[in-house]
């Protein structure tokens, strides 16, 4: 993201250090200023930004990678398998075993929690580019429960994919579930996300409960958007989601592919805004 330097002069920037690292981001006006300007560069730029509300009333953040992770995202791993790698947050897979996976959840706010809740979130990432191992980004709901098993889809939750892309096929998907049961005409294929195991592309979803609509966009390294699909009625899922981004092991399900060694899936930002 290209942010200016008087931009960043007055900024307010809060640091966390957890262990020796630290994240830095932006929360309110400031986070909104951030994506706004980025939002200038995007062909569609006028109708992403027509979804923003008054955000005075508004959970805002705005999270950057380049120096760690803030202690606002609660890592969940098998091993220490999270690292910063070329200014992203880097979440390692090695293997089928007790390494095959690491996700990180956010910590601070749980989405679509109101009849009239409003979520809009962004989230910068390249996937693991490697056979039989997928990267995402999704919401779940989690009844209140945070153990490992809590990010996990048990037939009985809504969720939504709104990246996940399967390495080894060069495919991106998402997908949509309400109470654990696929919603019709998904998953869906995003065809025309053609790199995303080598570069950053930004993937949105806006969520609105009393309106009973989704939207995820897809943008390229350039701002362009390159992907957009729609959802409405009562497929649209209503139910208090969280926040996970991460990399596992499908190698004995998903016919990608297979590989030993180690790879990952970097996180360049997330922008975060609930009303």
């Amino acid at each position: 993201m290209k942010l200016s330097v008087a931009f960043f002069a007055l900024a307010s920037v809060w640091h966390f250090v957890q262990g020796q690292e630290n994240s830095t981001y932006l929360r309110g006006s400031d986070a909104e200023a951030a994506l706004a300007e980025e939002d200038e560069i995007a062909s569609s730029g006028d109708m992403v930004n027509s979804h923003v509300r008054d955000l005075q009333s508004c959970y805002t953040r705005w999270y950057t990678f380049e120096n760690g992770i803030s202690v606002d995202w609660d890592q969940q791993t098998t091993s220490i398998r999270q690292n910063t790698i070329g200014g992203v947050w880097a979440m390692h897979s090695k293997g089928t075993g007790a390494d095959n996976w690491a996700r990180m959840r956010y910590a601070k706010y749980t989405f679509n929690n109101s009849p009239t809740a409003t979520t809009r979130i962004k989230v910068t990432a390249r996937a693991a580019p490697d056979g039989g191992k997928i990267s995402d980004a999704y919401l779940i709901e989690t009844k209140g429960v945070y153990t490992v098993k809590a990010a996990e889809q048990d037939g009985s939750k809504d969720e939504i994919d709104f990246f996940e892309y399967y390495g080894g096929s060069n495919k991106e998907t998402m997908n949509v579930f309400r109470g654990g049961k696929q919603v019709a005409n998904y998953p869906q294929t995003l065809t025309k996300v053609t790199s995303a195991g080598t570069k950053l592309y930004t993937y949105e979803l806006i969520l609105k409960k009393a309106q009973k609509y989704m939207l995820v966009m897809v943008y390229d390294e350039t701002g362009k958007e390159v992907e957009r699909r729609e959802l409405t009625g009562d497929s649209v899922p209503t139910q208090p989601m969280e926040l996970f981004i991460g990399i596992w092991d499908c190698s004995s399900f998903c016919g990608t592919g297979k590989v030993d060694y180690d790879t990952w899936m970097g996180v360049k930002s997330v922008y975060i805004e609930a009303c």
